[in-house]
């Protein structure tokens, strides 16, 4: 390969979200190290946070007072297995959360504080996905959020004796970002879409006994991460960045603390502590030019939380798309936008969410639409040709979802596409596959030029393959699982999870390069090979209380 210097033009994609400017009261932050979990909440006395323990994946709980951690469960060296959102009752006594088991199944699961009466109340293949979000009062039951198979989202309350369900409300490929149960136990708040076809998301009260269900707001405008006040008097939730609370006695919003950012409220305390999590993401995207000098950086998209996920140049290579969060982070299933920016220029297109999830985009050859992989909201996956004007998304292929995730594919004509489905390699409108593997899965489809080439991947080996009419070999992978493919005029450049390698077309062995590349992110090429564009960067979870958040404001009420 013939070393070149590489010159790149950094553009700053999501700003640091951790600065706040309280309104009723300062926060402070209690953490942003290498130990630290959004995934948990804290005990009604504060005096800890349940988390999970990036190290062994165990669920544990971290003295709010010292940062000391302890593991309630011990989890083998190695194992597939790991605890995930979890919630302390309001006694204090115990945490029910979720634990990922080795049949790839979300199980809901409770222990004590002291690590021991472990039990698993539901595990089934039909709900792939638990989050416990509260307790009851009693200890009884819990407020748990089921994701079905079909990607159903399923509002429930689960027996903490029998396990038994009892599912209140079904939701279609909506995922709350988040879900909290009166301290009385007679209300559900959660958000949810303010209307069908309408991507903003609003806050909804739902009685347990299923009498009554009703939107909060007279005006809702964008709403999220509802929970309510320990008094059960108020609902606390986030607008453009901005805590509010909603008085139920004397109906109307409060501002709370504002410009909070990427806030992730994990819960309140019985004093009125309010703990959350901020993603502080620094993402860029970056363009390098082989055999240039060093260019200067400008600001890129400043406000948009960006995806790990590979950008796409145009077919002239003046434009790039790639995925961002559609307004908050969530806990859960994300909704993503498209964004389109002029390479050289400052101009750009936002593409509001249609789809209920994209994974990545590809532009079709015509420069007037985008090829992406994704489910739509009807329990449908595949792929989509998305109208880059209307921002329409109409499906090429599609089937009854198994998962949110879409097909992998590459632009084959205007509104054509070959896709990888399982095992078989396919063109969109034909009956019978382009090819079909024997066994295993194929995966990381590229192409250059009439040239396609991805993985199959089986028990016994990895191989890269490439197709032109006929299959052949080439290449027998012995190294990490291969997480991406790009093709260049001649070499293959294969993303693992810590590097990069360059895999010649021609004979010779693989080379590993020594660009230093966030983990997991691949790098495209612009038309002609002279260029590559990637996502670079980290996002570091931040732990932060606004301490007798709900007194003050009662006080200056």
């Amino acid at each position: 390969m013939t070393k070149a210097r590489i010159s790149r033009r950094e553009f700053t994609v999501a700003a640091a979200g951790a600065t706040l400017l309280p309104a009723a009261s300062s926060p402070r932050q209690l953490w942003a190290d290498t130990r630290t979990s959004h995934l948990g909440a804290p005990s009604p006395d504060g005096k800890l946070l349940s988390i999970v323990d990036p190290a062994t994946g165990d669920l544990a709980v971290r003295e709010t007072a010292t940062g000391a951690v302890r593991r309630l469960t011990r989890n083998p060296a190695g194992s597939p297995e790991f605890a995930y959102f979890s919630v302390f009752s309001r006694d204090g006594r115990q945490i029910a959360y979720a634990w990922y088991n080795r049949e790839r199944i979300y199980e809901l699961r409770t222990i004590g504080v002291d690590g021991n009466g472990m039990r698993v109340l539901h595990s089934h293949p039909e709900r792939r996905f638990v989050q416990p979000c509260a307790w009851t009062a009693d200890g009884k039951r819990i407020l748990t959020l089921f994701f079905r198979g079909d990607n159903v989202s399923q509002i429930a309350l689960v027996e903490a004796g029998s396990g038994k369900v009892d599912v209140l409300k079904s939701l279609d490929w909506i995922y709350p970002n988040r879900m909290d149960l009166s301290p009385d136990g007679k209300w559900i708040a959660y958000d949810d879409l303010i209307r069908e076809g309408d991507s903003r998301r609003t806050i909804h009260l739902l009685a347990t006994d299923g009498s009554t269900h009703r939107t909060l707001l007279k005006a809702p405008s964008g709403e999220t991460f509802p929970l309510f006040a320990p008094s059960g008097d108020a609902v606390t939730y986030l607008r453009g960045g901005t805590i509010y609370r909603y008085d139920l006695r004397q109906p109307g919003p409060e501002r709370m603390l504002h410009a909070v950012g990427q806030a992730l409220p994990m819960g309140f305390t019985r004093g009125g502590d309010y703990y959350y999590a901020v993603r502080n993401n620094q993402f860029a995207l970056q363009i390098a030019d082989f055999d240039a000098a060093p260019g200067p950086g400008r600001p890129y998209s400043a406000s948009l939380p960006v995806i790990n996920a590979a950008p796409s140049w145009s077919a002239d290579g003046k434009r790039i798309a790639f995925l961002a969060r559609a307004a908050n982070e969530n806990f859960g299933q994300e909704s993503r936008i498209i964004v389109i920016r002029e390479v050289d220029g400052n101009a750009g297109t936002v593409l509001p969410p249609r789809l209920a999830h994209t994974g990545w985009v590809r532009w079709m050859p015509d420069g007037k639409a985008l090829l992406a992989g994704g489910s739509d909201r009807h329990g449908q996956r595949g792929l989509y040709r998305i109208d880059i004007a209307s921002g329409d998304a109409t499906p090429l292929v599609r089937e009854p979802a198994e998962t949110y995730d879409g097909f992998e594919g590459l632009p084959s004509g205007p509104t054509e596409a070959v896709y990888l489905q399982g095992s078989q390699l396919r063109k969109t409108g034909a009956d019978a596959p382009l090819y079909a593997a024997p066994a295993g899965r194929l995966h990381s489809l590229t192409a250059d030029r009439d040239q396609l080439y991805f993985v199959l991947e089986t028990a016994a080996s990895t191989d890269i393959l490439a197709f032109d009419g006929r299959i052949r070999r080439l290449a027998f992978w012995k190294g990490d699982p291969i997480l991406g493919l790009e093709a260049s005029p001649d070499s293959l450049i294969a993303l693992t999870k810590e590097a990069l390698w360059r895999i010649p077309l021609a004979a010779g062995s693989p080379e590993r390069l020594p660009w230093k590349l966030t983990p997991g992110a691949l790098p495209r090429f612009a038309p002609g090979g002279k260029r590559l564009a990637w996502i670079s960067g980290s996002a570091r979870t931040e732990i932060w209380v606004a301490e007798r958040l709900l007194d003050v404001a009662d006080h200056q009420r």
